[in-house]
C-alpha cells in the first residue's frame, strides 16, 4: 500500500485538482482521507490517498474483469490477519439466512465508518472554534 498527499488551495484549484483527478482515475484507490484547513485566503483541502502500487484501474484481466488480487502478498501479515477474520465473519453473517449479499455487509460497515468519522470531525471543528 502506498500513500499520496494532495493539497488543493481553495483560491486556485485548477491544475492541482486536474492532477489529483488523473491520479485517482489511474490507480486502485483503497481509501481517501480529506480535511479542510481554514486559513482565510490561504485555506486549502488536504487529501491523503491510500492506493495499491502498480494496479491501474484500467487494467483488465481475462474475461474483461479486473485481475484477482492476492491480498496475502499485498497486505502486511497483521493486516492480512484482520482482513481474513473480517472476510470470514462477513461470509458467516451473510450465510445466516438474512438474505443479505456478502458485499452489502461491507458497504454498510463502510458507511457506518464514514458517519463516525464525520461525527469526530464535527466535534473537532466545534472544539477548535471554542478554543
Amino acid at each position: 500500500m502506498q500513500l499520496k498527499v494532495f493539497v488543493l488551495p481553495v483560491k486556485n484549484l485548477g491544475a492541482t485538482e486536474a492532477e489529483m483527478n488523473a491520479f485517482l482515475r489511474g490507480h486502485r484507490v483503497l481509501a481517501v482521507k480529506k480535511e479542510f484547513v481554514a486559513d482565510g485566503e490561504n485555506s486549502f483541502w488536504s487529501f491523503c490517498v491510500e492506493y495499491l502500487d502498480g494496479m491501474a484501474t484500467g487494467a483488465l484481466g481475462a474475461g474483461g474483469r479486473p485481475p484477482k488480487v492476492d491480498y496475502r502478498e499485498v497486505l502486511k501479515p497483521e493486516e492480512f490477519e484482520v482482513f481474513s477474520r473480517l472476510r470470514d465473519w462477513r461470509k458467516g453473517v451473510a450465510g445466516e439466512g438474512r438474505r443479505a449479499r456478502v458485499y452489502d455487509l461491507h458497504e454498510r460497515a463502510t458507511r457506518a465508518d464514514g458517519a463516525e468519522e464525520s461525527q469526530q470531525q464535527d466535534r473537532f471543528e466545534g472544539d477548535r472554534r471554542r478554543g
